[in-house]
């Protein structure tokens, strides 16, 4: 067995070892926080423990076998459901691959019929970023919003649907725009002397181990689509629990959620090794092809325009606040559900707020806590890539091991979707510093949402060091990334705070909130569909924003990866 041979063996046994490791931190966390919560939730409980049970039942708190509000088993509760959640999981994986490949089989038409010319190489390229960025960037819980509004509002969406069958086609558009990326990076760096077939066969593969890590996303996407759907699973559950505070059932299904996403990583992984090691092995496609030098396509106009925009989102979050003609919380329910007029350009809500002045300083409340948050996780992630350094330069499995140690809390954290590390965090802080009060302030959901991205913002500076141009040491590449790894965190901690909002999760409703205000109840969208128009376009706008931008600076600073925005849903 040669030297490359028994590196990658070591690799797969270390990879085995660190899952194994990581479920283990896991589950001794989850049962450290057991004595804690009970000791904290015990007086809420009690004053809630009758609302949805049998008053005259009495269930022991400490007792973490059973929920703590109906009596029933955790694991026959799980067990009910895991089946549901497990057939959403697979109807996301195989509806994104499916549409991924149709997406990609139209751009290779487009490409072949038209002419190779440069202007027309760097217009296509700008409206696949646009297309990318766009789809990629809509969050999920938005188009959960418009697929519930239009079922309220038509009955049946579209005409004589199978509901299921479009909630998943619908809710898994950003996962399929992010399958994209990989597809079109696999394509554009893969050598034109292999044949034809081989160069399919890797493409499918990556298709495929590229879903397996995105499984976190997946079961985020099945979360919100739990919310709409007929059938409740796992996710719809863990809502409920946690709003509830039943902490039995709540811990059980992340503990779920963690092997699914621990084991499926790390099968993704194990086949990333036995792949590379046997393509290297072969001719089948050439040695080293993995590194070729992209041409850039986006001219330096472009990238010049969308930090422009960027620019007019932070001056809007600025001085648009400044600038509302009413009040934020001026509530006046005379004119409650008004439609928009000379008075409120955008309508009022249910309470007789005027929509315009929701709106800026909804805008102000995500951009700015998403700058400051991406600031400070960008300089701590930065130092900690720093530290992965020093044993990348050792170039052996003894340095690839030390990477790993030192990279294991990014594991350990990654090993819960994001969604339901939030959820779980916002959770825990509310009975411990707050008594079960909603939060009223965003400075502690930034805080969470910052603890919650850091990882993975330590994940998109590897990615982006890895598939830069030589010439560079990594310290050079790891300063490089920082514009790119800051616009993608600072979009990333806007999705994350308007999904804890939308879920009731988030900031206290005093406060203005995108998120918050998408989360309107459906009832009344029914006849006033303008109390989301406005925060759905704005977030959409923001967000496409950030991530085109990210998207440019990639291309143009020489990276050739792009799929890093994934990361943050990862």
């Amino acid at each position: 067995m040669n030297s490359e041979s028994k590196r990658i063996l070591i690799a797969a046994i270390r990879k085995i070892a660190l899952a194994g490791i990581t479920l283990l931190a896991v589950w001794l966390i989850l049962y450290a926080l057991r004595g804690t919560i009970e000791a904290k939730v015990i007086d809420a409980l009690s004053l809630s423990m009758h609302t949805d049970s049998d008053p005259g039942l009495s269930y022991d708190l400490s007792d973490w076998t059973k929920s703590w509000r109906t009596g029933e088993s955790v694991y026959v509760n799980i067990s009910r459901d895991l089946g549901i959640t497990l057939r959403n999981i697979a109807l996301i994986g195989i509806v994104s691959l499916a549409s991924t490949g149709v997406l990609l089989f139209i751009g290779a038409l487009v490409s072949l019929k038209t002419k190779k010319r440069a202007w027309l190489d760097k217009l296509r390229s700008i409206l696949r970023l646009l297309l990318v960025s766009c789809g990629a960037a809509i969050p999920v819980f938005l188009i959960g919003t418009i697929i519930a509004f239009l079922e309220i509002k038509y009955q049946s969406f579209p005409p004589h649907p199978i509901p299921l069958f479009w909630s998943t086609f619908f809710c898994s558009m950003p996962l399929t725009w992010m399958l994209v990326q990989t597809g079109h990076e696999t394509l554009i760096n893969q050598t034109e002397k292999s044949p034809r077939s081989t160069r399919m066969r890797h493409l499918v593969f990556k298709l495929l181990t590229r879903i397996l890590k995105l499984i976190g996303f997946i079961i985020v996407i099945v979360i919100f689509e739990e919310q709409l759907i007929t059938y409740h699973g796992l996710g719809r559950q863990l809502i409920d629990n946690l709003q509830n505070l039943d902490f039995p059932l709540a811990v059980g299904i992340i503990w779920i959620f963690v092997i699914i996403l621990v084991m499926t990583k790390l099968a993704a992984e194990l086949s990333e090794i036995v792949h590379s090691y046997y393509t290297r092995q072969t001719v089948l496609l050439e040695p080293v092809a993995e590194k070729p030098v992209i041409k850039q396509v986006i001219p330096q106009g472009w990238l010049i325009f969308c930090l422009g925009l960027l620019a007019f989102i932070i001056l809007v979050a600025v001085v648009g606040p400044l600038l509302t003609p009413y009040a934020t919380n001026q509530i006046d329910l005379l004119i409650r559900l008004k439609p928009p007029s000379a008075g409120h350009l955008l309508g009022t809500d249910q309470l007789g707020r005027d929509i315009l002045s929701q709106l800026l300083n909804g805008i102000r409340t995500d951009t700015l806590t998403g700058v400051a948050c991406a600031g400070a996780v960008c300089l701590i992630a930065g130092g900690w890539a720093m530290l992965v350094t020093k044993f990348k330069k050792m170039n052996n499995w003894l340095g690839d091991s030390l990477e790993d140690i030192v990279l294991l809390p990014k594991d350990i954290v990654c090993s819960l979707p994001w969604l339901v590390l939030l959820l779980f965090m916002v959770t825990l802080m509310r009975i411990y510093f707050f008594g079960g009060a909603i939060l009223n302030s965003a400075f502690y959901i930034a805080f969470i949402a910052g603890l919650v991205i850091l990882p993975r913002a330590v994940g998109m500076i590897q990615k982006t060091c890895h598939y830069m141009a030589e010439g560079n040491n990594y310290a050079q590449r790891t300063l490089r990334s920082m514009p790119i790894v800051f616009v993608f965190t600072a979009a990333g901690v806007v999705i994350y705070i308007s999904a804890m909002s939308y879920l009731g999760f988030g900031v206290s409703p005093v406060i203005p909130e995108l998120g918050q205000m998408l989360g309107t109840p459906v009832e009344y969208l029914v006849i006033t569909l303008w109390l989301i128009l406005g925060p759905a376009i704005c977030l959409t706008l923001i967000l496409t924003v950030w991530v085109i931008t990210g998207e440019a600076l990639l291309e143009r600073l020489g990276f050739r990866s792009r799929a890093i925005w994934s990361k943050t849903m990862e």
